[in-house]
C-alpha cells in the first residue's frame, strides 16, 4: 500500500504540475474578458450603461411627445424607430 505521506507528496505533486497552466490560463481569458469589454463599450459609443440609458429614456421622451407620426431611419434606409402617434 501507500503511506499518508506518499499520497500527500503525489497529490502536492500533481496539484503543482496543473497550477501554472491554470494561471496561464486565469490571464488569458482576463485578457480577453477586457478586450471584449472595450470592444461592447466603442461598439456603445464609448459610454457607460447609466449615460446609455439616459440617452434612450431622452429619445423615447422626445419621440412620444411629438404628435405628428415619426419615423427614425439609419443610413441603409432601415427603419430604427416609430413613435405610437
Amino acid at each position: 500500500g501507500y503511506t499518508i505521506e506518499q499520497l500527500e507528496n503525489w497529490l502536492s505533486l500533481q496539484i503543482s504540475s496543473l497550477l501554472i497552466p491554470m494561471a496561464i490560463m486565469l490571464l488569458l481569458l482576463l485578457f480577453c474578458a477586457r478586450r471584449f469589454s472595450l470592444h461592447i463599450k466603442k461598439q456603445m459609443l464609448n459610454m457607460e450603461p447609466q449615460q446609455l440609458s439616459q440617452l434612450l429614456i431622452q429619445q423615447s421622451v422626445l419621440f412620444e411627445s411629438v404628435f405628428e407620426g415619426l419615423i427614425a431611419i439609419d443610413s441603409d434606409y432601415k427603419i430604427t424607430a416609430i413613435n405610437q402617434t
